[in-house]
């Protein structure tokens, strides 16, 4: 697996991120450390989710119970 050239991804080597609020998505990601120029930041998946659904997929993540 070594020769896979989405290293970055099979080993989830991604720059660390926090979800903030946004005006126009009412979420948006935010890179906390410095990048080059094409570093790659995160697998994009593609799906929206409310902020609800985000915390509880977060606790969930976390090993806690869904409320």
């Amino acid at each position: 697996m070594e020769f896979c050239q989405n290293q970055t991804i099979r080993k989830k080597r991604f720059p660390k991120t926090t979800v903030v609020e946004d005006v126009l998505l009412k979420h948006g990601l935010r890179i906390d450390v410095d990048v080059r120029s094409e570093t790659k930041i995160i697998e994009y998946v593609g799906e929206y989710m409310s902020k609800m659904d985000f915390l509880r997929r977060k606790r969930l993540k976390q090993g806690q119970t869904a409320a």
